[in-house]
């Protein structure tokens, strides 16, 4: 039997765009927007290999400066801030639809992953978050006295 080590089953990472949804509204709300406003949470895919998981955020246009991976209580948290460009004074946006401001994205993890061996890499717009499973024990044989 598989298990998935984030949280809440394998069935909320994939529950699609109505669920995705529904998330980015109750986020406007918290944070005072109406439910049509645009709020930035980054595209994750999480991947599975034989020896680690993946994560994978779409960030682009992202300096490498304003991402933050941190691991806490059990979580790898993905924090960062894309800029409006208002600082620069060669950007003047007719029209900007591109994602901007803070976003912070969580993944509870198992005690699959050997926390002391996940590295982060990030280039080209996408951050690379390699979880190492930890290797698992070979049966051995306990001597009784």
């Amino acid at each position: 039997m598989f298990h998935m080590p984030w949280g809440f089953g394998a069935g909320f990472i994939s529950l699609g765009n109505g669920m995705e949804s529904m998330v980015q509204d109750a986020v406007r709300i918290l944070q005072g927007l109406s439910p049509g406003a645009i709020v930035w949470l980054p595209r994750v895919d999480v991947l599975e290999q034989d020896d680690s998981f993946v994560l994978q955020a779409e960030l682009p246009g992202l300096d490498r400066e304003h991402i933050e991976v941190v691991y806490e209580d059990g979580q790898i948290i993905i924090r960062g801030e894309k800029g409006d460009g208002q600082g620069d004074p060669d950007r003047r946006f007719r029209r900007g639809e591109g994602p901007r401001g803070r976003f912070e994205r969580r993944f509870l993890l198992s005690d699959e992953i050997d926390v002391g061996r996940v590295r982060a890499n990030y280039g080209e717009g996408l951050l690379r978050v390699l979880l190492p499973k930890v290797k698992p024990e070979k049966p051995r044989r306990i001597d009784v006295n």
